[in-house]
C-alpha cells in the first residue's frame, strides 16, 4: 500500500478545496478588474453588502447619536478611545479590500465550489467587517458601565454578540483544515475508505465544536470570562489552519500563493490573540493605563499579522527547484 507522502497530502489538499488561485500578473490582474458578475452572484454579494449597511446604521442611530454626548467625553478625555478607534477603521478597511480582493479571485473561477479557498477566506475578512464595529462598542461601552455604571446587560449582550460572530467567522479556517487533518491521520487506511472516514470525523467533530462553544457563550454571565473562550476558539481552530498551510510549503504546491507567509501571518494572530486574557484579566485588573497600552499593543499586532495574511494570498510562493 502506498502512503501518501507531505506532498501527495498538500495535493489531496488542492482536491479537496478546489482551489485553483490565478496567477498575480497583470494580464490576469486586468481580468479581475474587468470580470462581470452574473445576476446570482450580485444578489449574494448585494445581500452581503445590504446586511452590512443595516448592521452599521442600527449602531449609529441605536447606539452612537442616543450616547453621543458622553462618547464625545470619552474620546475628548482618553487618548486610547481616538487610538482604538482609529486602528478599528483601518481593520475595517483592510477586511473590505481583503473580501473584495479574495472574492474577486472566487468569481473569476470557471467552475466555483463553496469550499474555495477563496471564498472561505473572503468571507473569514467580511465577517470582521461587522465585528470590529462590535468590538469598538465594547470598548466604549465597557468604560461607560465601568466609570460611569452603565448597563451590565447590554455589555454583556453586545460581547455575547460578538463572541457568536467570532465562531462565525472561524468556521471557514476550521473546515478548511479540520478535513485535511483527519485525513493525515487516516493514511493507513485504502484512498475511498480514508475520504469516507475523514469526512465522517468532520462532520462529527463540527457538529460537536461549534453547538458546545454556542452554548456555552449564550449561558456564559461573566464579561471577563469570554476572554478565556476566545483564546480557546482561536487556537483550536487556527492551529489546524496553521498546519495546513505549512503542509501545503513542504510540498511545494500551489505557488500561486505564498503559504509561509500565510502561516507567518496565522502563527502572529493566533499568538495575538491568546494573549488577550493576559489582557484583559490580568493586566486590566491593576492598571487601567497598562490596560489601555495592552490594548493597543494586540489591536496593532491583530491588524499587521492580518495585513501579513492578506500579502500571502498575493504574492507567489518563491520555490526552490
Amino acid at each position: 500500500m502506498n502512503l501518501p507522502t507531505t506532498k501527495g497530502i498538500a495535493k489531496k489538499l488542492v482536491e479537496i478545496c478546489d482551489i485553483l488561485m490565478i496567477n498575480n500578473n497583470d494580464k490576469q490582474k486586468s481580468k479581475i478588474k474587468s470580470i462581470k458578475l452574473n445576476r446570482k452572484d450580485k444578489l449574494i454579494f448585494g445581500l452581503l453588502l445590504i446586511s452590512v449597511l443595516i448592521i452599521y446604521l442600527l449602531a449609529i442611530v441605536l447606539y452612537f447619536i442616543p450616547n453621543f454626548s458622553v462618547l464625545y467625553n470619552l474620546y475628548s478625555t482618553f487618548y486610547f478611545n481616538i487610538l482604538f478607534t482609529v486602528i478599528t477603521v483601518l481593520r475595517v478597511t483592510l477586511s473590505i479590500y481583503g473580501s473584495y480582493f479574495l472574492f474577486k479571485i472566487w468569481f473569476m473561477k470557471k467552475t466555483r465550489s463553496y469550499s474555495d479557498l477563496p471564498l472561505l477566506y473572503g468571507l473569514f475578512f467580511f465577517i470582521f467587517i461587522p465585528a470590529k464595529l462590535l468590538d469598538l462598542m465594547i470598548m466604549l461601552n465597557y468604560r461607560l458601565y465601568a466609570d460611569f455604571g452603565y448597563s451590565y446587560t447590554f455589555l454583556l449582550n453586545t460581547i455575547k454578540l460578538r463572541y457568536i460572530l467570532l465562531i462565525v467567522n472561524v468556521v471557514p479556517l476550521f473546515l478548511s483544515g479540520i478535513y485535511l487533518y483527519m485525513f493525515r491521520l487516516n493514511l493507513k487506511k485504502l484512498d475511498f475508505e480514508r475520504e469516507k472516514v475523514s469526512k465522517r470525523l468532520t462532520i462529527i467533530f463540527s457538529s460537536l465544536y461549534f453547538p458546545t462553544f454556542f452554548v456555552v457563550i449564550i449561558i456564559l454571565n461573566n464579561i471577563y470570562l469570554f476572554s478565556y473562550i476566545g483564546a480557546i476558539i482561536t487556537f483550536s481552530s487556527l492551529i489546524f489552519v496553521i498546519w495546513m498551510f505549512i503542509t501545503v510549503y513542504r510540498g511545494k504546491i500551489l505557488p500561486e500563493i505564498n503559504s509561509l507567509i500565510l502561516s507567518i501571518g496565522f502563527i502572529c494572530y493566533l499568538i495575538f490573540n491568546v494573549l488577550l486574557p493576559v489582557y484583559v484579566n490580568v493586566i486590566g485588573q491593576f492598571s487601567l493605563e497598562g490596560e489601555r497600552l495592552a490594548g493597543s499593543i494586540l489591536e496593532l499586532g491583530t491588524l499587521f499579522s492580518m495585513i501579513i495574511v492578506l500579502l500571502g494570498f498575493k504574492k507567489k510562493a518563491n520555490y526552490k527547484k
